[in-house]
């Protein structure tokens, strides 16, 4: 359901809810339906304010604990690392948009770790994702980088956050084993694809005055885009901290 439907339906039901109360009180207003006094004994005031400071504590605890998930800061517009169990909610999500099939019975859910070819030290994480889909004779296999850039997924389950989520997302790939005839060939072959389009490098070269190169550093482009994030990071903390 889009955003622009939620609201609607929102405003509708404000609307209809107002329209009840205004019905409730003529009626009470002319004596036709008594008026519930009975709602303001202090066994029901109690109960009610037992049952809003419950649902007050349960909403923070919810939070925080979304607040304490490793590797994503919900306060922040950007996740430098998709977690396993998004990656997989969201690689279901686009199995179901772009084939129009629900995952059934999962063959490998995990990360996988690709060694970087410029750099041995440096690991690349992707999630990979193996299944047969509901209703279908076949085998799907997906892979995903874990490194994205201004993604958020506070709630997996939310069809519209998905949605979202995956209109920002890049590099994935895929393969259907109806498509092709050596299925774990094919896995590999983009397994390794997408490993090496992960570590392409980014050059930056300095000048001086007069023009001449003073330092040219390369390094990978998802390496560039971590820092960045981590200096947008300590820029938005330092502001907070002046405030």
């Amino acid at each position: 359901m889009e955003k622009k439907h939620k609201q609607l339906i929102g405003a509708l039901a404000a609307f209809l809810l107002v329209i009840l109360f205004l019905f409730l009180a003529v009626l009470m207003y002319y004596n036709w339906i008594p008026f519930p006094w009975f709602l303001f004994h202090p066994v029901i005031i109690a109960l009610g304010f037992i049952a809003v400071l419950g649902s007050g504590l349960g909403y923070g605890y919810y939070k925080y604990q979304q607040d304490s998930t490793p590797g994503y800061d919900f306060r922040k517009k950007t996740e430098k690392q998709l977690t396993s169990k998004k990656a997989e909610n969201l690689l279901e999500y686009y199995a179901l948009n772009q084939y129009g099939v629900k995952v059934g019975e999962i063959h490998e859910s995990g990360v996988d770790n690709v060694t970087d070819p410029t750099d041995s030290s440096e690991a690349i994480r992707l999630f990979k994702l193996v299944f047969e889909p509901k209703l279908l004779s076949e085998t799907i296999g997906l892979y995903l980088s874990l490194e994205q850039e201004d993604i958020r997924i506070e709630d997996p389950r939310d069809p519209f956050e998905l949605e979202q989520a995956l209109e920002q997302v890049h590099n994935i790939r895929s393969v259907r084993s109806s498509k092709v005839d050596d299925f774990d060939e094919k896995m590999d072959e983009i397994r390794s694809s997408l490993g090496k389009s992960l570590a392409q490098k980014r050059t930056t070269v300095e000048y001086d005055d007069e023009g001449n190169v003073v330092r040219e550093k390369s390094e990978p482009i998802r390496v560039a885009l971590r820092r960045r994030q981590n200096q947008e990071s300590s820029t938005e903390a330092e502001e907070q901290e002046v405030k």
